[in-house]
């Protein structure tokens, strides 16, 4: 299945709004709600070739989805998880161990230490 149709629940609106569609389509990406309750989706896979790098933000004041910043690589199968300081780590994927890190800000990918493995 390859994502590309927009659809999100939220509390404050009370049950699933269809949305505009993300910006691109991707299967096996990855997802997390920001402190602000927006919502970050990064690289994933497109119709065909390899992993993307691009980021979209889902903005819960216009239900619209936002291009954001480039990861320095590519990932799929990733992993996300937010840090104590709002920043969001970006964490292996398909064949992959390096990692990257968003600053708070959402502003710049850093890469970080690398898994010890692929995963």
């Amino acid at each position: 299945m390859i994502f590309s149709i927009g659809q999100i629940s939220a509390q404050k609106i009370g049950g699933w709004v269809v949305t505009d569609p993300m910006n691109e389509k991707r299967r096996y990406h990855a997802g997390i709600q920001l402190d602000n309750g927006n919502i970050l989706i990064t690289g994933g896979y497109g119709v065909s070739g390899p992993a993307s790098n691009s980021s979209e933000i889902f903005g819960l004041t216009n239900l619209k989805w936002n291009v954001s910043v480039f990861m320095k690589k590519g990932r799929g199968y990733h992993n996300l998880i937010k840090l104590n300081d709002g920043s969001i780590i970006a964490i292996g994927g398909y064949n992959e161990r390096t990692c990257e890190i968003l600053d708070k800000d959402l502003t710049i990918w850093t890469y970080t230490d690398s898994l010890k493995m692929n995963r």
